[in-house]
């Protein structure tokens, strides 16, 4: 029996990973931005995301049928988590420096629980009340000197917040979808489905 010492440090260390990578995303994406137009490397991103989950995956035809049930869910979830968010990202990421964006982004969870309670019924528990609260606060700490220059760029604002509200929409579509599929089908369907879009508007 695994003891759980040892299975928080089997977690330990590719949470670690994911948290560098996430983090170094906006950076990056800022520099790119310089090179190439916002919704082409958006469209590009996904495609490219897409051709290699399908190229690593063994079972590629456990990722290619899938019911039309799923698909119509990966339909919408995608549109709202590639499709708008990393359009309101990019955009977002474009107008401000990167770490400013990325506080403005992260107000997603907030958003979540938000949205949980009004369309997944969850119940609104005082844990939860204190949770948003601290959030908030949170939030407010993390722009501190930084709130002139943010509501000096409303734009800015306004396409990070959208970001932050699409995922988190995202979020309550992939609740509520119950897919039957595994994560790499949902992955692959989504970057496809979602990039495409992408790539006809750019």
């Amino acid at each position: 029996m695994m003891r759980t010492s040892d299975s928080f440090k089997d977690f330990l260390g590719p949470m670690l990973l994911i948290i560098i990578c996430w983090g170094l995303n906006f950076t990056v994406i800022k520099y790119a931005l310089a090179k190439i137009d916002p919704i082409a490397f958006r469209a590009i991103s996904a495609l490219i995301g897409a051709a290699l989950i399908f190229l690593i995956t063994k079972d590629r035809m456990q990722i290619l049928f899938i019911s039309w049930r799923d698909k119509r869910n990966i339909l919408i979830y995608s549109f709202l988590t590639v499709t708008l968010f990393q359009s309101f990202c990019t955009y977002g990421i474009e107008l401000f420096p990167s770490g400013r964006a990325a506080i403005l982004a992260y107000t997603m969870p907030v958003w979540a629980v938000i949205l949980s309670i009004v369309f997944l019924k969850e119940a609104f528990t005082r844990q939860i009340a204190v949770a948003l609260f601290f959030g908030f606060i949170g939030i407010i700490l993390l722009i501190g000197r930084e709130f002139t220059a943010i509501a000096g760029n409303p734009l800015g604002v306004v396409f990070m917040l959208l970001s932050a509200l699409t995922w988190a929409s995202a979020t309550i579509v992939f609740k509520k979808s119950h897919f039957t599929i595994p994560v790499t089908a949902i992955a692959f369907w989504s970057l496809l489905a979602g990039g495409i879009p992408l790539m006809i508007v750019s």
